[in-house]
């Protein structure tokens, strides 16, 4: 397993030359195990060992199998003594007043290559896996409007996008009318504002609201979803999706509409390809984007510029844009 002990430089063995017998001094192993691998290499295939029994370093081939001493820079308090080294209090390692260095007091078992030895002690600590973008991908395999017939299913990644999408066009809406948003933070909540569902699941909207006892209770356990997710992520990266999570103000205001809107969309797109299952969200929908184009500027806009292009053919609207 890795740590932050490594493979010793061709310097730093040579610290321990001036010393009678450094294998003896280290440990209690058979003086056959007095080879060891540095890090420092001296020409194309070959590196530097040290022979503790003889005390002295010399290049031998990097195919080569032999032992494997580590070494790493002190941390430790240091206690005044009058000798040069000074045990751990586990006896592990020792501390070298001298050089700063704690030199592990037994050599790794086995024998390496030294190819193999640089792989395996390298002196950095071992690779944390992180689960976030694992989990937020998986918003691919959650169904939305499962309780409707789909001519085209729509998945909460999907979604995402299409929020994202609006997101981009409502906030540089908004710029131009010297509104003074972040663009970056709403684009950020727009492809995040549903990743908790990947843990709760997608919970049809009349389930949802069905009562405020109900939406509260469902707050909660999207808020505990959205702490349980930041913890799948490295420490630095927590606060700016913390903050993505639920950036506040205009910015969150405006990308939930572009939600609400996208919900109109998929109404939209169902009924124009003759689902008539549709009919009604479609109704109620439109009520909805009557509100948010009274409240939003951004939304009456987008409204405005795209909203018949929803039901035109490719070809109309591609002749649209040629006009």
């Amino acid at each position: 397993m890795k740590s932050n002990f490594r493979l010793p430089t061709k310097a730093e063995f040579e610290t321990l030359k001036e010393l009678p017998t450094p294998n003896i001094l280290f440990s209690d192993s058979p003086i056959d195990e007095s080879i060891f691998w540095t890090s420092t290499t001296n020409i194309q295939r070959y590196a530097w060992v040290f022979d503790a029994k003889a005390s002295f370093v010399y290049k031998t081939y990097q195919s080569g199998l032999n032992h494997v001493r580590l070494v790493r820079e002190s941390s430790s308090k240091r206690f005044p003594t009058k000798s040069r080294f000074q045990a751990s209090p586990c006896n592990l390692y020792l501390l070298d007043k001298h050089t700063g260095l704690e030199w592990k007091r037994q050599p790794e078992p086995g024998q390496y290559s030294w190819d193999d030895a640089m792989a395996n002690f390298d002196g950095k600590p071992p690779l944390q896996t992180f689960g976030f973008l694992s989990l937020a991908l998986r918003q691919r395999l959650i169904k939305r409007w499962s309780l409707m017939h789909c001519v085209q299913a729509e998945n909460v990644l999907e979604h995402s996008a299409i929020v994202g999408l609006l997101t981009i066009i409502a906030a540089e809406i908004a710029t131009q009318q010297g509104k003074h948003i972040d663009k970056a933070k709403m684009l950020q909540h727009a492809l995040l504002h549903d990743v908790a569902e990947v843990l709760v699941g997608d919970v049809v909207t009349p389930v949802k609201r069905a009562n405020p006892e109900i939406h509260s209770e469902f707050k909660k356990l999207e808020d505990q979803a959205e702490q349980r997710l930041l913890l799948s992520l490295p420490e630095e990266l927590r606060s700016c999706i913390e903050t993505a999570f639920n950036p506040g103000g205009y910015e969150q205001k405006l990308v939930k509409a572009c939600d609400s809107y996208s919900a109109y969309i998929k109404c939209k797109i169902e009924v124009g390809a003759g689902n008539s299952e549709f009919s009604d969200a479609l109704v109620s929908m439109e009520k909805l984007v009557s509100q948010l184009r009274e409240e939003f500027f951004e939304i009456d806009v987008i409204h405005q510029w795209f909203s018949p292009g929803l039901s035109m053919s490719i070809d109309k609207l591609l002749a649209e844009s040629q006009s």
